[in-house]
């Protein structure tokens, strides 16, 4: 189970390699997956795809809660990308004329 220090370990590692872009997810239990499959009845229900969040009893985190952190993330992400892309201008050029 995601704990804080998991979170910002991922944080950390992803801020650490010069990835272009991220994708960051909520873990999702969708139906017909050996995952789902293993969640017990009581938390399945009829529901085709359950988030590991605190409201359904896989996460100590709420789902907004979960949500507020990758956006937080992201938003910091994308400055940091923008002063990435600037930096290689700046020293490159643009990759093509104007």
């Amino acid at each position: 189970m995601e704990n804080q220090k998991t979170i910002d370990d991922t944080f950390e590692f992803i801020l650490s390699v010069p990835f272009d872009q991220v994708n960051i997810k909520i873990l999702d239990y969708m139906i017909g997956s050996k995952l789902y499959e293993q969640l017990p009845l009581s938390i399945r229900g009829n529901e085709r795809h359950i988030f590991a969040c605190k409201e359904n009893g896989l996460n100590a985190f709420s789902l907004s809660d979960l949500r507020e952190q990758i956006k937080k993330f992201k938003d910091l992400f994308a400055v940091i990308q923008k002063r990435r892309l600037m930096y290689k201008i700046k020293k490159f050029g643009l990759p093509y004329q104007i």
